[in-house]
């Protein structure tokens, strides 16, 4: 699952370069997503890391990962 923060921690909190982009770049592709930024994972990262926020998470999952979805979220 996304919420799932071993996902996007390394990405995150300063792994080195190769192995974060590495990483996001595998994400990116196994969620079939073409326009995200490391912005945009640190942002999923921030609101959904930990299960923080279990709601937001399947509204997030369930728009098909529209990250408009949490950057609209205060």
């Amino acid at each position: 699952m996304i919420y799932q923060a071993r996902y996007l921690r390394p990405i995150v909190k300063g792994q080195p370069y190769k192995f974060r982009y590495d990483t996001r770049v595998r994400i990116v592709k196994y969620l079939g997503v073409d326009d995200w930024t490391t912005y945009d994972l640190k942002l999923i990262y921030q609101k959904l890391g930990n299960a923080i926020n279990p709601e937001l998470t399947y509204q997030f999952i369930d728009s098909g990962f529209n990250i408009e979805l949490l950057r609209g979220d205060k």
